[in-house]
């Protein structure tokens, strides 16, 4: 189990689906703003840039393993126990274990339930993701303009 293995790439595999495609939306947004700045800022702002990026991991996973260290892992398995009672609460079931409650969350009609992780919040994180992409693009496009002219000169 991910949990018993301390893999965080492992359990990114069984958090909600909600949480997962926010994480690629999130993890994608940065890529390509890396690529922007990589390929156009000028070389005295991409240090900064950059950074305000945050890590450079090579997946959604890697960035969900990156986010859920080892003490937001114990969290979850800390939780885990023989289920005592559940109950329904919108679109997510409350599991009580014997050693605290777990939401889980089911896309659609499937067998399938995820782990609830931080929906909101990456739901929030996503959007300002995409916000800051398109705004590097831009700022990308004007600095590749901008060297255009200087080496027209």
């Amino acid at each position: 189990m991910a949990l018993d293995a301390n893999d965080g790439e492992r359990l990114f595999r069984v958090i909600d689906v909600r949480s997962r495609h926010a994480l690629h939306s999130i993890f994608e947004d940065g890529r390509q703003a890396r690529a922007a700045i990589e390929a156009d800022y000028p070389p005295e702002a991409r240090a900064d840039a950059l950074a305000a990026l945050g890590p450079d991991v090579p997946s959604a996973a890697a960035l969900f393993a990156a986010r859920c260290a080892a003490a937001c892992r114990q969290r979850f398995a800390a939780k885990l126990g023989a289920p005592v009672a559940e109950r329904d609460e919108g679109n997510e079931r409350v599991v009580e274990t014997t050693r605290g409650e777990l939401r889980l969350y089911r896309e659609g009609e499937g067998d399938w339930w995820g782990l609830v992780y931080e929906t909101a919040a990456l739901d929030a994180e996503r959007d300002r993701a995409s916000r800051d992409r398109r705004r590097i693009e831009a700022n990308a496009a004007t600095f590749r303009r901008r060297a255009e002219l200087d080496a027209e000169r």
